[in-house]
């Protein structure tokens, strides 16, 4: 299942870190206090990282009313031009409009405009020594006028953007800003539940949990293992539903429903029991295949069917088949003949 990102807004600013990013070294350091000459030199190194800056974003925004394509690698530092091609490498695997659905630095979804520019730019914070900075500007075009902020990390020698903070209007009409680089971390710390890595990893923890109840107090194996309903935990809802039905006309009826345990694949145990997943296929957004092979005294091979629910995947079959011969419809025939 694929789903496009919905932009997270009013993501708080002040948690806006600048991981990766390198600074100046403090020009004085505890219990030392600054002479006149530090303050002078301070003073100017203030007044050159404004002009620097200030600077950087005309050229910024002059590239993007040419439409370059090389503005990230000219003006952003390390950690953002990481983060960009990460969300872009997890939309290559987004059929739909994925994370970016317009020019970052613009909001442009189109070409830029030539006539874009930076206004009022203004310094909201500057601090040299540890080589961060804030500014407030307007960006203006024949096109749309939005406000935004860049926050600017210093980075082998140069000033280098590090996130751009956008503006969105919230219920009540106020400017509510949202950290891009915070929604794309936020964005790239979803899992995607329906990739073979994370079925991988389902299937490991059902199966670890089933290894590790079937040792006894002493640490053998034992077929009597922990009551732990494993059915109910692991299985489809539908699933487990049939299981139960067709359990309790079996308990009636004397008849007996299963004749091995289809968790170890097996009527008994072996001390070297043990499991591993071959392959993961056929995932579509409420189903997927598993094809395992069991230890149990020997190497066997088995499928297990996975659907999609509770916001994870659970054992919908544990021998699906084409073929009328898979568990559930076994399950259907023990009820449907109990009901002639």
């Amino acid at each position: 299942m694929k789903k496009s990102f919905v932009f997270v807004l009013g993501i708080v600013l002040s948690t806006v870190g600048l991981t990766g990013c390198k600074y100046f070294k403090p020009l004085d350091g505890p219990g030392m206090e600054r002479d006149s000459a530090d303050i002078a030199a301070l003073d100017s190194m203030t007044a050159k990282a404004k002009e620097d800056i200030a600077g950087l974003i005309k050229e910024l925004y002059a590239a993007a009313a040419q439409n370059e394509s090389d503005i990230d690698q000219r003006f952003a530092c390390h950690a953002w031009r990481d983060t960009v091609a990460a969300v872009e490498k997890k939309d290559a695997n987004v059929p739909e409009i994925g994370f970016f659905n317009d020019d970052y630095w613009t909001m442009m979804q189109d070409d830029n405009p030539s006539d874009l520019e930076a206004r009022d730019i203004k310094f909201e914070e500057l601090d040299v020594e540890a080589g961060t900075a804030l500014v407030d500007y307007t960006l203006y075009s024949s096109v749309q006028t939005i406000h935004q902020k860049l926050r600017f990390c210093r980075e082998d020698g140069d000033w280098r953007v590090h996130d751009i903070i956008r503006f969105y209007n919230d219920s009540d009409d106020k400017e509510v800003p949202s950290s891009l680089m915070e929604s794309m971390r936020s964005y790239l710390s979803v899992v995607d539940k329906h990739s073979e890595a994370y079925i991988l990893q389902r299937i490991d923890t059902i199966y670890k949990f089933v290894g590790k109840i079937t040792y006894d107090a002493d640490g053998n194996r034992n077929y009597n293992y922990s009551p732990f309903n494993l059915d109910s935990a692991y299985c489809s809802q539908r699933y487990y539903a049939l299981m139960q039905q067709a359990l309790a006309i079996c308990e009636k009826t004397g008849d007996i429903l299963y004749d091995y345990d289809y968790w170890v694949c097996g009527q008994d145990i072996s001390d070297d029991w043990s499991y591993k997943v071959a392959k993961v296929y056929n995932v579509t957004d409420s189903t997927a295949l598993v094809d395992m092979i069991i230890h149990n005294f020997s190497d066997l091979e088995n499928t297990i069917a996975l659907r999609f629910e509770r916001d994870d995947w659970y054992i919908d079959d544990f021998s699906p088949s084409t073929d009328g011969n898979d568990d559930k419809a076994y399950l259907r025939r023990v009820i449907k003949q109990a009901k002639e």
